[in-house]
């Protein structure tokens, strides 16, 4: 799936903030270990928002490729952390969708469900 010129540069961001934190820490940086992977998502919970509410959707998340839905790589339910528009409605992905993550020393985080997206064209 084609990852667009703004969210590119956005996971750089993210990633270049997380290697400078480690840095100023003392701690070694490999560029694997921030690697973000395709994986595969299911929405779990949340709400897809509203003209007055903000989309909450959260998912549980898997290496691309696996099956089943026990033992996600995420501890807990997340919300990707790309932005999203206020007060918008959003579309619900299909389950077994793919998303972009990544891991660090404090487990795996998600960036972007591919298929989520503004259903409402105030928002764009």
């Amino acid at each position: 799936m084609f990852v667009g010129k703004n969210t590119a540069r956005q996971i750089k961001s993210l990633l270049n903030q997380s290697r400078r934190r480690e840095q100023s820490r003392g701690l070694a940086v490999s560029d694997v270990q921030y690697a973000p992977r395709i994986v595969r998502v299911r929405k779990v919970g949340g709400a897809a928002g509203s003209a007055t509410t903000n989309c909450t959707f959260t998912y549980d998340f898997w290496y691309k490729g696996s099956t089943g839905t026990s033992d996600p790589l995420n501890s807990a339910p997340q919300q990707p952390t790309r932005p999203r528009y206020p007060n918008c409605q959003y579309s619900p992905p299909p389950d077994d969708s793919e998303g972009l993550a990544y891991f660090d020393e404090s487990g795996w985080h998600l960036l972007d469900v591919y298929q989520e997206f503004p259903l409402s064209e105030e928002c764009e």
